[in-house]
């Protein structure tokens, strides 16, 4: 079962100076029947109109170093089309 909270939202401006709105969050994976949990991230861009995702689910499952990573994506105002890189980098 996947459940999905809001950790944190960000204003930002773009290079444009268009206001883009960053949401980060929290996927939680149960696995293992039921027995553990896997952690990953989902980012989500809202520019006007138009929106941007990217989501890595299965990347750890330890819950205090999803935090930190979710706290540095947040930190650094990652868009989904840099969150791969990030997270590869993180790892």
């Amino acid at each position: 079962m996947r459940n999905k909270s809001l950790i944190h939202t960000k204003q930002v401006r773009t290079q444009s100076g268009q206001t883009m709105r960053l949401e980060y969050y929290l996927i939680n994976d149960t696995v293992l029947d039921g027995c553990a949990e896997c952690y990953g991230v989902e980012v989500l861009a809202r520019a006007g109109s138009t929106q941007s995702y990217s989501g890595i689910p299965y990347i750890t499952m330890l819950g205090t170093r999803i935090f930190s990573l979710i706290d540095k994506l947040a930190r650094l105002d990652v868009t989904p089309e840099g969150l791969y890189d990030v997270v590869a980098e993180w790892l």
